[in-house]
């Protein structure tokens, strides 16, 4: 398109260049925010699925390695290695009475204890380029708590 005789394709093509540096760091930055979010969901699934594997029983309950395996199990897809489990642990409390590793049955009130199962799943994210203003990698932790019985 021609305006006073002069082109107006040149300048098109500057403010293209002065532009696209910035909108492919908004593409990796908007990638980069979708990964974060996708392993934290992975994370908490993977915790989720180590506690419901504890809270079957009170066989299960009991069953620290189980748990760990099964949250390495459900967490394969982001590369979850048993070293990420951090624990995996059965717990009980008897009404608002601090929780114990020791079972106390019976409780104080003639009650049976609850029993809690908790695994915990952390996984360090790291970003595909570094942000300036932003850290290159992220520790992610999620904690998933289930009563067992």
């Amino acid at each position: 398109m021609m305006k006073d005789g002069k082109s107006s394709a040149g300048q098109a093509l500057i403010e293209l260049t002065l532009l696209l540096p910035l909108l492919v760091l908004i593409l990796l930055g908007t990638i980069d925010f979708g990964r974060v979010f996708f392993q934290s969901m992975a994370l908490a699934h993977a915790a989720r699925a180590g506690a419901q594997f504890g809270a079957q029983s009170d066989t299960t309950a009991a069953d620290t390695p189980g748990m760990k395996a099964a949250a390495v199990d459900a967490g394969q897809d982001i590369g979850i290695a048993l070293t990420d489990v951090t624990s995996a642990r059965r717990y009980f409390q008897c009404g608002v009475e601090a929780p114990s590793d020791t079972d106390p049955s019976p409780c104080s009130d003639g009650k049976p204890p609850k029993i809690y199962v908790e695994v915990t799943v952390q996984k360090t994210f790291t970003t595909l380029f570094n942000y300036p203003g932003f850290p290159h990698s992220i520790a992610l932790s999620r904690t998933a708590t289930i009563r067992a019985r």
